[in-house]
């Protein structure tokens, strides 16, 4: 999904995992539009697939991105410059993502 200036393409997709009893990971990367084959692709949200799922750029550089069910509620808005988002706070706990000026929101536990 192209952002409003069609500066980035936002792309959701599922990933299933653990086998007949696991589940769905919904992630969501982001890219420069006309960048390379080749360019960075960056994740900015990973979490279990709840069941509604949209996006929706709300300007150039903030995503809304719904993932939610009657019961559980994933739903963010993110500046795709600075912030990410991981359902499970494994990201927000990584040393890697500790050196990158990235503000890393995960559930309230």
């Amino acid at each position: 999904m192209p952002s409003r200036n069609g500066e980035y393409t936002a792309e959701i997709y599922g990933v299933p995992y653990g086998g007949a009893a696991g589940g769905v990971t919904i992630w969501v990367d982001v890219k420069k539009t006309n960048a390379p084959e080749d360019a960075t692709v960056q994740t900015i949200y990973r979490a279990e697939h709840h069941g509604n799922n949209h996006l929706e750029w709300e300007n150039e550089n903030t995503l809304r991105i719904e993932n939610w069910t009657e019961y559980t509620d994933e739903t963010i808005t993110l500046n795709i410059d600075d912030e990410i988002y991981d359902g499970w706070g494994w990201a927000c706990q990584s040393l890697r993502m500790k050196d990158q000026s990235v503000r890393c929101l995960a559930p309230e536990k």
